[in-house]
């Protein structure tokens, strides 16, 4: 079949949107391809169609295990033969995958099973068609804690032929794409971009007020699905408790059980009307198309962040609200998190360079919250593209 018929057959679609196709051909010319689509512009399509046209299994590292889990149900009612391996199993269900090998055409894996000698071991008994990085951005996150991104080049040269290396995110600037490059070991690679823009959100800014009560208020004049999104685990549950009695919530962070976090986020997906509250592990690949608003309880640590975040609103393109709450103590607090950055496996120089990077970071977020320039200009800016104003799709345009 060729890739218009895997379109139809598997995704039920005549024809390709925006820079999906220019994605597919770069991959399936076997080049190594950066591709920064934004948010519902259909990502997962890009590696999965190839994947599916080459013989061999096409390996994708995501760190987030509900994205595996969403990303491989869908694949598997789409008829397509897919699984995941995570920490959450059993060594006798991860050797049972490791012996499926041979009929899986897509396996997710988190970017530490690329480090595991028993994992490598088995999977270089097979044909690996792609390495994909799905949500490219999260390599950065090797500054912090997940160190095992930087496996990923270690990993590739374990094999005696070449896997053409593609890397998907929605928010990546100039400086974050540079070090994906370095992080990966390539060079020379494909760099596919689509507008960062989403017009059909609203961006709000609300300064100084009291966060709890806007919410409370907010809530009772939205009854539509939505994420409330807080900086961290002792905010979602302390927000969650004030929330229950009065309004169908639910809560999610990466400290939670699996079997807690998935009964949740499978209620949510569901609803019709309930709100997540949740910390950043919630949201990437999540395919809610009807979230109509996204709240940030705080000030996020970075554009991107952001970005990200605002992301899952009008997957389904009906349009949604963006509400950032800020004031002075989100960025004390953003401050005292960089100043306690500290590692025993880096230099002093690469802590050094860690933070000068998450200080970039945060003053770039808070320029774009104090200025009183169109959100949707100075946003796509910050990503390298120049756009014209919103036409009142933003706080700051329609108060003039």
């Amino acid at each position: 079949m060729n890739k218009y018929d895997v379109l139809k057959k598997y995704f039920g679609y005549n024809a390709f949107r925006g820079a999906q196709e220019e994605v597919i051909d770069s991959l399936l010319a076997d080049y190594d391809t950066v591709a920064i689509l934004k948010t519902g512009g259909g990502k997962s399509v890009c590696f999965q169609i190839p994947a599916l046209m080459r013989d061999g299994i096409t390996l994708v590292v995501t760190p987030l295990i509900s994205l595996m889990y969403d990303q491989v149900r869908e694949l598997k009612e789409r008829g397509i033969n897919a699984s995941y391996i995570n920490s959450s199993m059993r060594a006798y269900e991860q050797r049972e995958i490791y012996n499926s090998f041979k009929d899986i055409k897509i396996l997710y894996v988190a970017p530490e099973r690329l480090s595991n000698k028993e994992f490598i071991s088995y999977i270089n008994k097979y044909k690996v068609s792609y390495l994909i990085v799905d949500e490219a951005h999260t390599i950065m996150w090797h500054m912090d804690f997940r160190e095992s991104f930087m496996s990923i080049k270690d990993f590739l040269k374990s094999f005696n032929y070449r896997i053409p290396l593609g890397l998907f995110s929605a928010t990546a600037n100039k400086y974050t794409i540079n070090e994906i490059k370095r992080v990966c070991g390539i060079n020379n690679p494909n760099i596919i971009k689509s507008s960062f823009d989403r017009p059909d959100l609203f961006y709000k800014i609300i300064r100084n007020e009291n966060k709890v009560l806007y919410i409370i208020n907010y809530l009772k004049s939205h009854n539509s699905p939505g994420i409330i999104y807080c900086n961290t685990r002792k905010e979602v549950m302390s927000l969650y408790e004030v929330l229950k009695n009065n309004f169908k919530v639910y809560y999610y962070h990466g400290g939670l059980e699996n079997d807690i976090k998935e009964r949740n986020q499978d209620r949510f997906l569901k609803s019709k009307s309930g709100v997540m509250i949740a910390t950043n592990a919630f949201g990437m690949g999540i395919n809610k198309p009807d979230i109509r608003f996204v709240i940030n309880y705080c000030m996020p640590d970075s554009v991107e962040s952001l970005s990200q975040m605002v992301g899952r609103a009008s997957r389904d393109g009906k349009g949604g609200e963006c509400v950032i709450l800020y004031n002075n103590v989100d960025i004390r607090t953003i401050y005292f998190f960089i100043q306690q950055i500290d590692s025993t496996t880096k230099s002093l120089e690469e802590i050094r360079r860690v933070k000068n990077y998450k200080y970039f970071c945060m003053q770039s977020i808070k320029k774009i919250l104090t200025s009183n320039e169109c959100i949707h200009k100075s946003m796509a800016l910050y990503f390298g593209e120049t756009i014209n104003s919103c036409n009142n799709m933003c706080s700051n345009c329609l108060k003039g």
